[in-house]
């Protein structure tokens, strides 16, 4: 499943 994450204004992809 990939989730996104918004990070210093940053928008990250996380594999978990």
């Amino acid at each position: 499943k990939i989730r996104t994450m918004e990070l210093d204004g940053k928008t990250i992809k996380l594999q978990i």
